[in-house]
């Protein structure tokens, strides 16, 4: 017979929201090359502002995750390293988005080099913390 007690693990709605957002967030960085890719290789020119959309959208789940996990840090369950990633998120995709506009506006062929290797940087860690929000356990969140 199951305890009907809820525990901390089905109880921590911030930390299922947090965990949902990051992972969201991982897969709209993919979407978001894969559009590129389409729009400049598959003669699909309008992608390439959509692109641009998608990175606004990503910087939004940034933020939200950033939020999440400083309340989930704020009760011990996030760790200050996962706090420091997600802030480092936020700056690589603040940087991205500068460097997105900038060199589509001036067609300064020096953002667009960064832009790519930066793209890759924002994929790693938002893929490293989603998987470290998925593996973090849960406690003392009952007061939810």
């Amino acid at each position: 017979m199951q305890n009907s007690i809820p525990t901390s693990e089905t109880r921590n709605g911030q930390m299922t929201a947090l965990r949902w957002v990051s992972v969201v967030l991982s897969a709209l960085v993919v979407i978001t090359a894969l559009v590129i890719g389409e729009g400049f290789f598959g003669g699909r020119a309008r992608l390439i502002e959509d692109h641009g959309y998608l990175g606004n959208v990503i910087f939004i789940f940034a933020v939200v995750q950033i939020v999440l996990a400083f309340m989930q840090y704020q009760k011990g369950i996030v760790n200050r390293n996962q706090l420091i990633l997600s802030g480092l998120l936020i700056l690589l995709i603040f940087a991205q988005i500068g460097l997105g506009y900038s060199g589509s506006r001036s067609g300064a062929a020096n953002a667009l080099v960064w832009h790519l290797p930066v793209g890759v940087l924002i994929m790693g860690v938002s893929t490293v913390l989603a998987v470290l929000f998925w593996t973090q356990p849960q406690r003392n969140t009952l007061t939810d």
